[in-house]
């Protein structure tokens, strides 16, 4: 398979990492696999997300290898969330190819959830994507029903569009999504 052609190749994470007060966001690191896949694990991931239901060390070893792959594509940009100095859940940037509007997307784990992660973790990725990546516009996507996430998209200062049904050969399976859109013009820093 030919390896997808990045917008940002040789793409490096920020340093110093982005952060705020307590939390800092991160590369995925091996040391982070067990609490991975603990989050991963917990039903409203997968319930949310195109994380599988079981999620193994193994998915976690291999998603931390590939992590470090597609920043060097520059395909992806994924960042642990790290809440005083515990792992909190996963934040990045995805389809960073050329041509395409890039996905915001996190998740968070159930000890750190309803606190505010969500939203300040993705906060800090849309201001480095438009500042420092020099981006136009961000998607994002939810699935209906998704409150939480809505609610963070919403906060951030998100457009909701209207539902789309995606085909089963969509990475999200056949569901209903909202699909989300923000601009540079329009971000104030959420």
């Amino acid at each position: 398979m030919a390896a997808l052609e990045g917008a940002f190749p040789g793409l490096t994470p920020p340093e110093p990492p982005l952060a705020d007060g307590g939390l800092v966001l991160r590369v995925p690191r091996e040391e982070d696999v067990p609490w991975i896949v603990r989050g991963c694990r917990d039903p409203e991931v997968p319930r949310w997300t195109t994380i599988p239901a079981d999620y193994t060390e193994a998915l976690g070893r291999e998603f931390v290898d590939e992590t470090a792959v597609d920043w060097a594509q520059g395909t992806n940009a994924r960042f642990a969330i790290v809440l005083d100095g515990a792992g909190a859940g996963m934040v990045g940037l995805h389809r960073l190819a050329a041509g395409q509007v890039p996905d915001v997307g996190y998740w968070v784990g159930h000890w750190a959830r309803r606190r505010g992660v969500a939203t300040l973790a993705a906060r800090l990725v849309v201001d480095w994507a438009f500042r420092d990546l020099g981006l136009d516009a961000l998607a994002l996507r939810t699935m209906v029903g998704n409150a939480g996430s809505e609610g963070v998209a919403a906060a951030l200062g998100f457009t909701r569009g209207p539902v789309r049904r995606t085909g089963a050969g969509d990475r999200c399976g056949d569901v209903d999504l909202h699909f989300w859109t923000l601009s540079r013009e329009s971000w104030a820093g959420g």
